[in-house]
């Protein structure tokens, strides 16, 4: 899940990634986990704002 996360940095949206819907927002899967962030394109920056079980990840946002 680590290396997930860093990869970030260099490919924001990687294959597999999807837009959220309902809100602002990314998804990636990491096994039963979601990483779910924001990219700021003006910044040129990625925000991660919950990593979890796929199970409760949502229910939090």
């Amino acid at each position: 899940m680590k290396q997930r996360i860093l990869s970030l940095s260099s490919n924001p949206h990687p294959r597999g990634s999807a837009k959220l819907t309902g809100r602002e927002g990314w998804r990636i899967r990491a096994g039963d986990y979601r990483i779910i962030y924001e990219i700021s394109d003006q910044n040129k920056s990625v925000t991660i704002l919950h990593v979890g079980h796929r199970r409760n990840v949502y229910k939090s946002l």
